[in-house]
């Protein structure tokens, strides 16, 4: 709905607080438990474990974008990809103190930005009416004439579900999702893991070192990440 008319009490509160807030809730209640003592941290050198990862898979579109009518999820998207920008850096400085720094150098924060996945294998590419099966013209029904009038059009536009701007692009598999998600939890590249050729590896470790531990999956993201002028050291 356009931001002009979203109810941010009843509607946008809740959605903050359950797309935002809480998982920012778990991320505090996980940091004690990955942090490491002394002893933990050279076990973990020793026996080459790699480092304690924070995985947060955000929508590409609302946290480089923001697309029209969706206010909500972009502005939510947004705050939480900030919140972990500034999560790395704290963690980045912590383990650098001279006080207990192996603490904090076995913990990485990872974004993985996600683009359009085939999570069914008939992914659509436009996209639906913001309540599901709901009618668009129903969903416009409290709105006032003025905002129907200003917004209605390119809102039947954007949420009609028949209308298509541009080339659809082909929707990435959801294994290859799952395979970055895997890699990361397991320490390996952002790569195709073992079988990644040598150049190729070092590639994603200098992309790794210039975006912190930025990473997208799915058709599009990519070429977001690569477009976004933000896209720097992190």
């Amino acid at each position: 709905m356009p931001l002009e008319h979203l109810p941010l009490e009843p509607t946008y509160l809740p959605y903050l607080t359950s797309t935002h807030i809480v998982p920012l809730q778990v991320i505090q209640a996980l940091l004690p438990l990955l942090r490491s003592t002394p002893t933990r941290a050279r076990d973990a050198l020793s026996n080459g474990t790699g480092k304690q990862s924070i995985i947060v898979c955000l929508p590409v579109t609302d946290t480089r974008v923001g697309l029209p009518f969706a206010g909500a999820q972009a502005m939510s998207a947004s705050a939480t990809l900030q919140g972990l920008q500034v999560l790395r850096r704290e963690i980045k400085i912590a383990s650098l103190s001279m006080i207990n720094p192996e603490a904090m150098k076995n913990i990485r924060v990872v974004t993985v930005e996600v683009g359009t996945i085939d999570t069914d294998g008939h992914n659509q590419h436009h996209r639906q009416a913001p309540s599901g099966s709901v009618d668009v013209q129903t969903f416009m029904e409290d709105w006032s004439a003025s905002e129907k009038s200003v917004y209605g059009q390119s809102f039947l536009t954007v949420n009609g579900g028949n209308v298509q701007v541009g080339k659809s692009r082909k929707p990435t598999p959801v294994s290859r999702f799952v395979k970055t998600i895997v890699n990361i939890v397991n320490g390996q590249s952002y790569g195709n893991g073992s079988n990644t050729p040598l150049l190729v590896g070092a590639l994603y470790k200098f992309r790794s070192w210039l975006r912190g531990d930025r990473i997208s999956v799915g058709a599009g993201g990519e070429l977001l990440m690569i477009c976004d002028p933000r896209s720097g050291p992190r």
